[in-house]
């Protein structure tokens, strides 16, 4: 979104109200290398609290998916035992 002189009405992405970006809040944006904002206020700190709450700021989907190496390898799966170069001694 390209910035302009006056104040713009954005519809937000997750609740579709509308809601004003002030050219003061434009200027904002564009002294620090921002995009427009696509999320209205509520929804912006909505969506803050939720990421607060998972620490790798992940999907919760992936969360709970993530398996450490040594289980896929428990499976039947991964590379199976490392062959050392010397052999054992």
């Amino acid at each position: 979104m390209e910035f302009s002189g006056t104040d713009e009405k954005i519809k937000c992405i997750d609740c579709s109200q509308e809601f004003l970006f002030t050219v003061n809040d434009q200027q904002f944006f564009k002294d620090k290398g921002f995009t427009a904002p696509k999320r209205c206020k509520a929804c912006r700190q909505a969506k803050k609290e939720e990421r607060a709450g998972n620490p790798n700021n992940a999907p919760a989907a992936q969360v709970q998916s993530y398996s450490e190496p040594w289980q896929d390898e428990q499976r039947g799966g991964g590379r199976g035992k490392k062959k050392h170069a010397r052999g054992r001694r």
